[in-house]
């Protein structure tokens, strides 16, 4: 079903790397038939010693240079596919925007905006002493489950993610200064002023989602952008860990659809 010559890019969110994908991109992979590349941002993975940018335009020429290399090296006309969940959904789009003939599809997971939602929306304020005690704590399990405990609403994955995640963490650590680095480039995202998107586009909204209201955000995306927008009832912010078979199931689809 896949065409020849293209792979998907996953980007993950705040203060998040390659490997809090977990197992989901092998079963991206095998369902669609093409490579998947799992990118990290500057100050996370296997570039926590960078620097994180603190614009979204930055973000998005560095991850562009590690295609450009993929390219150079002997796939000049691979097809790209951007997945993008949350902060990397702001990289995803301004790559969108600005690089459109590079880009043959994305599917965006619980975006937001400024100026499109509200802060309240893209950040519940319930939600924010969590994330604060998360960064803060020593305890790299125990802070893990405070973040799942927010962005996910599946209980019964919460110990064995929260174990995973924290050896994640003590591998490849981000600094504190990265997380928050982020959240100001996060804060200040903003939709470029062009009127649509000439990439095809796909937006999946979590209803439960219980960090950012993502009803709202995603929603004021999908009508901004003039996507496809489609939501998971139960599903945490974190939709990838709470219900990959669906994820999975929704970009067969969306793929079908958009390549017939």
């Amino acid at each position: 079903m896949q065409a020849r010559g293209s792979a998907w890019i996953l980007l993950r969110g705040w203060g998040r790397e390659s490997g809090h994908w977990g197992e989901f991109p092998l079963s991206l992979a095998d369902a669609l038939h093409t490579q998947v590349l799992c990118l990290d941002l500057p100050g996370v993975g296997a570039r926590n010693n960078e620097a994180s940018p603190l614009t979204i335009q930055r973000q998005v020429d560095a991850v562009r240079n590690a295609i450009t290399a993929l390219r150079a090296n002997g796939t000049p006309g691979l097809k790209l596919y951007l997945l993008a969940i949350s902060f990397g959904s702001m990289v995803a789009t301004d790559w969108a925007q600005r690089f459109p003939e590079e880009l043959s599809g994305l599917v965006m997971i619980n975006p937001s905006f400024k100026g499109l939602s509200p802060w309240y929306c893209r950040l519940r304020p319930q939600a924010i002493p969590f994330i604060i005690r998360a960064v803060f704590e020593d305890d790299p399990v125990k802070s893990e489950l405070r973040v799942l405990s927010r962005v996910s609403n599946s209980p019964a994955l919460y110990l064995k993610t929260a174990t995973l995640w924290a050896r994640i963490r003590k591998t490849r650590p981000v600094s504190k200064l990265n997380f928050f680095r982020q959240l100001l480039a996060a804060s200040l995202a903003k939709l470029p002023l062009q009127p649509a998107f000439r990439v095809p586009t796909l937006i999946l909204g979590s209803q439960a989602d219980r960090l950012v209201n993502s009803s709202r955000c995603s929603s004021d995306a999908a009508q901004a952008l003039k996507a496809e927008l489609k939501f998971h009832p139960t599903a945490g912010h974190d939709l990838p860990l709470d219900d990959p078979e669906w994820l999975v199931g929704e970009l067969v689809a969306w793929l079908q659809k958009h390549l017939t």
